[in-house]
């Protein structure tokens, strides 16, 4: 599958904020803003609020949006002014955020069953990885997860496959809306956070990556055009 698989996964994450940890703010070097930037652009696509946690004014709406990454986690805000009051209560901010998460990938969740044992997830446990959700069925499972990086590796390759295949049966799309190529057996399916978009060549997953707003603008202008899609027959006495 030619998608994106777990750039930036827990231990990474925990490592990043820990080493950002431990120096003022004045004496970190370079690098480290290298590694909020690659956060901060692993974890935009699926950011669940679109307002400022703090101010709660619409983002955008004071010009463009202040990324902040707090212990490995994306924190978009309106404007500067707003950083004080993140740096004030860091945890309450952070669990609106990974709560917002949770609502919001819940809906449509792709998988059923416990990417570690497989089994059917009655009661699931919600474990939130940067801007992401994965679900487990226990505690046992979640703590496999967090402590080998091979695991976590495999369990979102299976979670991107998952969200990948519930929604490219509903797609409805047909021409890349980079190129305005109709998409054929050779289309790849890219995933923006937990979204599907199908571009007819690498050379365009490229051009999107480099600036998803406006293709995302006109693949939405595509969806208006295209056909609803066709709803799965219903069984007998449905």
């Amino acid at each position: 599958m030619r998608t994106r698989i777990a750039m930036i996964l827990t231990p990474f994450l925990l490592l990043a904020g820990f080493a950002l940890a431990q120096k003022p703010a004045d004496t970190v070097p370079s690098k480290a803003g290298d590694v909020e930037a690659k956060i901060a652009a692993f974890q935009k696509p699926s950011y669940p609020l679109d307002t400022c946690p703090i101010s709660g004014e619409k983002l955008g709406g004071m010009g463009e949006p202040i990324d902040m990454v707090v212990d490995g986690q994306l924190v978009r805000l309106c404007c500067n002014g707003c950083r004080k009051g993140v740096e004030k209560d860091k945890t309450a901010v952070v669990q609106k955020i990974k709560d917002a998460v949770v609502a919001q990938q819940s809906v449509g969740y792709p998988m059923a069953e416990c990417p570690i044992s497989g089994e059917t997830m009655d009661k699931p446990v919600n474990h939130v990885v940067g801007t992401r959700l994965v679900r487990f069925c226990c505690n046992d499972c979640v703590k496999t997860f967090t402590t080998d990086p091979a695991k976590q590796t495999e369990v979102m390759g299976k979670l991107d496959t998952a969200w990948i295949t519930a929604q490219k049966a509903k797609y409805t799309v047909t021409k890349c809306p980079v190129s305005g190529e109709e998409l054929d057996a050779k289309a790849v399916d890219h995933l923006y956070g937990t979204r599907l978009v199908r571009l007819c060549c690498n050379n365009c997953v490229k051009e999107f990556t480099k600036k998803p707003e406006p293709v995302l603008a006109k693949l939405a202008e595509l969806q208006k055009a295209a056909p609803a899609p066709k709803e799965a027959p219903k069984a007998k006495g449905e």
